[in-house]
């Protein structure tokens, strides 16, 4: 009666212990699906959420960098050709404007400057011909009888009459005296005192200008400036205002030629 007790007892002992470890097999496996289940879940969720923030953050970045660059190429391209069309086009034509208004401003002034130099030049070169021709004539008739003549002074004779003559005490005038009249004066009163004395046309760049010049037997050719009775250096290429220590005149002085009338 014990043995069938024990042996009860031993059966029942099993399946406790077989449904015991069933239990927590199941409930293990169980627990492994929901936590695996569970953690994938949040670990998915977290993982998705740090892999989007800096994945867009870099994707940007790149993203961003390279669209600059391109972006900056293109539009670049295409904004300076626009640009650079449309500027030329407006600045074209503004400094047409401008240009052809300055340039006719400016050439008419120089025009004039030029014509009245070189037309002065011209004209006292044919009228002082033509009147020489005609004074000598007249003074070779005169002075056969009254011995007229007309020569080349020494420098000390030059010295004197240029210290003598007092044409640079007149007052210069842009209209109506200026270095021609000066020019003019002194040679006029050397040839009253049977001196021969030459005009000195120097034309620069833009302008001219007139002196004198005296021929003398002892030291050769000297140019006079006759609104300052000094002696004066002139050379093709040198700068008349700068060789003699004058103020600059405000233009380009520079020699071009020289041109020496007797």
């Amino acid at each position: 009666m014990r043995k069938k007790r024990s042996v009860r007892k031993k059966r029942l002992v099993r399946k406790i212990v077989l449904g015991s470890a069933i239990i927590c097999i199941v409930v293990f496996t169980l627990s492994f699906v929901i936590g695996n289940h569970i953690g994938f879940a949040n670990g998915n969720t977290a993982g998705y959420q740090l892999g989007y923030s800096n994945g867009n953050t870099f994707g940007y970045e790149n993203g961003y960098g390279k669209g600059y660059s391109e972006g900056h190429d293109n539009g670049y391209q295409l904004g300076y050709s626009d640009g650079n069309t449309i500027g030329y086009e407006n600045g074209y034509g503004k400094g047409y404007d401008n240009g052809y208004d300055n340039g006719y401003e400016i050439g008419e002034n120089h025009g004039y400057d030029n014509g009245y130099s070189v037309g002065h030049s011209d004209g006292y070169s044919a009228g002082h011909s033509e009147g020489y021709a005609i004074g000598y004539d007249n003074g070779l008739n005169i002075g056969r009888t009254h011995g007229y003549n007309i020569w080349d002074p020494t420098y000390t004779q030059m010295k004197n009459f240029i210290a003598r003559d007092k044409t640079n005490e007149n007052l210069y005038n842009e209209n109506t005296y200026t270095c021609y009249g000066y020019t003019a004066d002194v040679i006029r009163n050397a040839e009253t005192e049977n001196i021969r004395c030459a005009f000195v046309y120097i034309l620069f760049p833009s302008s001219a200008h007139a002196i004198v010049a005296f021929n003398t037997i002892d030291k050769g050719l000297i140019y006079i400036e006759p609104q300052h009775d000094i002696e004066v250096r002139v050379g093709v290429g040198e700068s008349y205002s700068s060789t003699n220590g004058f103020q600059p005149p405000g233009y380009n002085d520079t020699i071009v030629n020289i041109t020496i009338i007797w």
